[in-house]
């Protein structure tokens, strides 16, 4: 079951709107996480429901042997699962400490062309942190990230154990 798309907390949806914004999300990675900026990622599609970054297949991200270089596609995939769970973070209103403590990745194609990693929680999100803000104690769970080129190809795909903790 999918939930409503728009935030309701007014700095969770200044923060989804400063993502999809281009000038203003690329001028927070330059500041922020600058490896972000310099590899060109781009936050393609963002809501309650998923997020999808844009890896370009440049000079700057590809390997010697002509494909998207895997740290660059580790980048762009943890930042689809890192987006989407930072927002629904500030929706609380609560301050948290978020993590990843695991991260498990299958390469199934050569990824040659421009890439899209997109995450879909569905309620994965929401229940974690309800369980966390519940319970007052930290919680563990698993956001998958899948890439594909344009054409749909399917090039790989990335699970992510995030560790959650409400402060206070």
């Amino acid at each position: 079951m999918q939930q409503d798309k728009t935030f309701n907390h007014e700095k969770a949806l200044q923060f989804v709107n400063a993502a999809n914004s281009g000038f203003k999300f690329r001028s927070l990675m330059f500041f922020q996480i600058p490896l972000i900026w310099f590899s060109g990622i781009k936050v393609n599609q963002f809501d309650r429901n998923i997020c999808s970054v844009k890896l370009p297949f440049t000079r700057r991200t590809q390997n010697p042997f002509r494909s998207v270089y895997f740290a660059a596609q580790c980048m762009a995939a943890e930042l689809s699962t890192g987006l989407i769970l930072m927002a629904e973070t500030i929706e609380t209103g609560k301050k948290c400490s978020m993590l990843v403590t695991d991260m498990r990745a299958t390469f199934i194609k050569k990824a040659d062309a421009t890439i899209f990693f997109t995450c879909s929680p569905n309620n994965i999100i929401t229940n974690a942190i309800q369980n966390a803000i519940d319970n007052n104690e930290p919680v563990k769970f698993m956001l998958m990230s899948e890439g594909k080129m344009d054409d749909g190809t399917v090039v790989a795909s990335f699970e992510f154990e995030w560790s959650l903790k409400f402060k206070g």
